[in-house]
């Protein structure tokens, strides 16, 4: 009579246990790959990767795209991209497409440089430049240009990519 509670307690120890490390095995994120990373970022930007470099708790790649390379990071675990960062912009003027290429290849979206984001700003709001912030976001990433006037300060966010005036802030 004894051995069927200490059968009943073993066998619901039992139990738990496979029921724990089941759920611990579909709730561990499986890794993607380099060949996966990369695949990726070639797909999301039309690119060419140069380098794939792992850091503390993600990837950073190195990308060539209409001669500008670019960085950015990626999640190994979501392939999430983050924090573009344009490294070197192409001086080259581009090539005449044959407008069947152009058609069939949509290019992607190139970030505007530290100097166009202050260009925008001063057609807008007329000072001396105090600061240029950018902040990289998923849909390209913002310019942050502070311009000191007489008795305030203005601040004049800018789309990163479309160099649209988003907002324009006094600080008095």
């Amino acid at each position: 009579m004894r051995l069927k509670p200490i059968l009943l307690v073993a066998a619901i120890l039992t139990l738990t246990l496979v029921v724990i490390l089941a759920v611990k095995q579909l709730a561990t994120p499986q890794q993607l790959t380099v060949a996966e990373m990369k695949k990726q970022i070639e797909q999301s930007y039309n690119a060419e990767v140069l380098t794939l470099v792992e850091k503390s708790e993600h990837f950073v790649a190195s990308f060539k795209q209409n001669g500008s390379i670019f960085e950015v990071s990626i999640d190994d675990e979501t392939g999430q991209l983050s924090e573009l960062v344009l490294i070197q912009q192409n001086s080259a003027p581009p090539a005449e497409n044959k407008p069947e290429q152009q058609a069939s290849q949509p290019q992607p979206p190139t970030v505007l440089t530290k100097q166009q984001a202050i260009d925008i700003a001063l057609k807008e709001v007329s000072g001396e430049i105090d600061s240029v912030d950018f902040e990289n976001t998923s849909d390209g990433g913002y310019y942050f240009v502070e311009v000191e006037q007489e008795h305030q300060e203005i601040t004049v966010q800018i789309h990163a990519i479309t160099g649209k005036i988003l907002s324009i802030q006094s600080d008095d």
